[in-house]
């Protein structure tokens, strides 16, 4: 039993850890074609916090002595990044925010039963 939760909370972090690179991608290729640079430097401190965030899951993960997930887009990470940056930023940030929702759901999932 106690296996199993732990297993259930390695795979959870290591999602999350995935997702927030993505996330990290996505706000820098909104970043890339944003005109105002205000928004610009909002969206890369947001990709430097996703960062970060993943940075601390890897911690995790590395206690846990278990892998870190390969770090690469899926097809589904390409298509919704690329359909996002060309919606433009109001309508990615919506996305990520019910994304960030999800996530913030999976994280307190995991640290439930890493207790």
């Amino acid at each position: 039993m106690e296996i199993d939760l732990r297993i259930q909370a390695i795979t959870a972090i290591q999602y999350v850890w995935q997702t927030r690179l993505a996330s990290a991608r996505l706000y820098r290729a909104l970043a890339e074609r944003e005109r105002d640079a205000e928004q610009r430097m909002l969206l890369l401190q947001l990709a430097a916090s996703a960062e970060r965030h993943a940075a601390r899951r890897a911690h995790w993960l590395r206690r846990l002595g278990a892998p870190l997930p390969p770090n690469e887009d899926t097809l589904r990470d390409r298509v919704w990044r690329w359909v996002l940056v060309r919606r433009g930023s109001v309508r990615a940030m919506e996305h990520a925010l019910i994304r960030s929702a999800t996530l913030l759901a999976a994280v307190s999932h995991s640290n439930h039963l890493s207790r």
